[in-house]
């Protein structure tokens, strides 16, 4: 049967099995038939991931489940803007070969002696870049760095990737500012529950959670990977004009990015304006662009073709996906499916919101589930004996800890998009590592 879909031919017969059953199932059903249908072709077809994406972006409008204007609301929206400019950074990082700068640092400074050590210091480097700095920007300048990593130790570059996109996913756990999910559960929090969580609270929240992940994630690492020794010689890269002043710029970007809202409300208190991280990252790329050593320039114009469209693709239909389903009130009907009326335990209701929580945003942005899903708190502490900020801080860490479908958070779309990561291989992974993050959720918030 699976080599049957995986014929070519069920690629052309695809289109028109979606157009037909339009009129037939209704809208809701057919939404998930297109979404399914995407995820067949990345997994089955990854050669023909980008136009699976944008043929799934076009005939969700098409068929109206996402709005025209809705549609250009998530094409110009920060998570789009933000993955375009971290592609772009990672684009500098790449075409300037500051990768190798980077790379020949961190071998020297650490001196990993087996591929496992090596992998554990990227998931460490991840994690905390991502406490301050967007995941997607993270991951997207880490993705060359660890590829110049397995290409000059002669090693699989698998657990590479999955250690960057991990580590920072959980990272980005940890503090308010690591991702935007975690600021929608802030202003949740203060706007219907009258709690205002400062940073020190969502850290002491967060901080077992993220360590215990972090380290069953390390354990996992430690039990598949064979501790092979690396054959490597450490070697010092000279460091160029141009790339001295690109890593000066980008060290400044992500100084600025850190800083924006922390300590005590970070610098954009001061001025009393917020600026986007896409605008501070645009402008260093732009002032990169003035770079010019001998007759090569730092970035150019046609770099542009270089980016990773699939990649970039993928997080864009997930977020039109998400839209989708909010529009059909999907998420609720879910909710209103598994529940009834009955009084649950505590650990009860945490595995069936954190199951269900995680389940959807596999499929889904994970800020827009957490969005979605925050409102079910009320339904939580109704069913149990659950106070307020266990049963948000569940839902966010659930929505955030999606690991095996690229349509559920950027990291797993850019490193499934470099064609290095096999989509199975993520799946299976992710799935340990998400039922882990269950695990360990209901384990602490029943102890409270």
């Amino acid at each position: 049967m699976i080599e049957l879909l995986k014929n070519s031919n069920y690629k052309r017969i695809l289109p028109l099995v979606l157009l037909l059953a339009y009129p037939l199932v209704g809208g809701s059903l057919h939404l998930c038939m297109m979404i399914l249908s995407c995820l067949f072709c990345w997994f089955f077809h990854p050669s023909a991931a980008l136009v699976a994406s944008i043929s799934t972006c076009l005939g969700l409008v098409m068929f109206q489940h996402v709005s025209i204007w809705e549609a250009q609301t998530i094409l110009c929206s920060h998570p789009v803007l933000l993955l375009v400019v971290g592609c772009l950074m990672a684009e500098v990082i790449t075409k300037n070969k500051i990768h190798l700068v980077v790379s020949s640092f961190l071998l020297k400074t650490f001196r990993p002696s087996t591929e496992l050590r090596l992998v554990l210091i990227m998931l460490g480097i991840s994690g905390l870049i991502s406490m301050w700095v967007s995941n997607t920007s993270v991951v997207a300048m880490l993705i060359p760095v660890v590829l110049h990593l397995s290409k000059s130790n002669d090693i699989g570059c698998e657990y590479l990737l999955l250690s960057i996109a991990y580590g920072a996913t959980i990272g980005g756990m940890l503090t308010p500012i690591g991702t935007p999910a975690n600021l929608v559960a802030i202003d949740y929090a203060s706007r219907y529950f009258h709690i205002e969580i400062d940073f020190i609270t969502w850290v002491l929240w967060a901080l077992p959670f993220v360590v215990l992940l972090a380290s069953m994630l390390a354990l996992y690492f430690y039990r598949v990977m064979d501790d092979q020794p690396l054959s490597t010689t450490y070697t010092q890269q000279k460091v160029t004009y141009v790339q001295k002043r690109v890593m000066q710029l980008f060290g400044g970007c992500i100084f600025l990015w850190a800083t924006q809202t922390f300590p005590n409300g970070g610098w954009s208190a001061w001025l009393g304006y917020h600026i986007k991280e896409e605008y501070i990252g645009m402008v260093a790329i732009l002032l990169c662009a003035l770079l010019q050593d001998q007759s090569h320039r730092a970035v150019v114009l046609s770099d542009i073709k270089r980016l990773p469209f699939t990649s970039i693709w993928m997080v864009i239909t997930g977020i039109f996906m998400a839209s989708g389903i909010e529009n059909y009130g999907l998420v609720k009907q879910l909710i209103d499916f598994c529940l009834s009326d009955q009084w649950l335990y505590n650990y009860q209701t945490l595995i069936l919101f954190g199951m269900l929580m995680s389940s959807v945003t596999e499929l889904c942005n994970n800020t827009a589930i957490t969005a979605l899903g925050l409102p079910l708190s009320d339904i939580m502490m109704k069913l149990s004996h659950l106070e307020v900020l266990p049963c948000i801080f569940l839902i966010t860490f659930s929505a955030n800890s999606a690991f095996s479908l690229p349509t559920a958070t950027p990291p797993n779309a850019l490193i499934l998009g470099t064609g290095r990561l096999q989509a199975k291989k993520l799946l299976w992974v992710g799935a340990q590592v998400s039922f882990y993050s269950l695990l360990i959720l209901t384990i602490l918030f029943s102890c409270i």
